[in-house]
């Protein structure tokens, strides 16, 4: 992200499309660790907001993440 080798808008487009919610929710996670400003991943905000609480790993023990609508359960912290 930090090299300009990713174009992030056009990821963001495509994530949108994307059918699987749960990939989605994993790109959007990832894109706002990195830094990537709202107003860009705002379509995808979008995409996942009227979607069901999951987790990313399968366990529903650890953080809730509102905006991505996602339980954070990162054991590398």
């Amino acid at each position: 992200v930090d090299n300009g080798k990713c174009d992030i808008k056009k990821l963001v487009k495509y994530a949108v499309c994307f059918p699987n919610i749960k990939t989605r929710k994993c790109i959007g996670l990832i894109l706002d660790d990195a830094g990537v400003p709202e107003n860009i991943l705002k379509p995808l905000i979008k995409s996942i907001e009227k979607t069901s609480i999951g987790s990313l790993n399968g366990s529903r023990k650890g953080t809730l993440n509102k905006k991505w609508r996602v339980i954070v359960n990162d054991s590398r912290k």
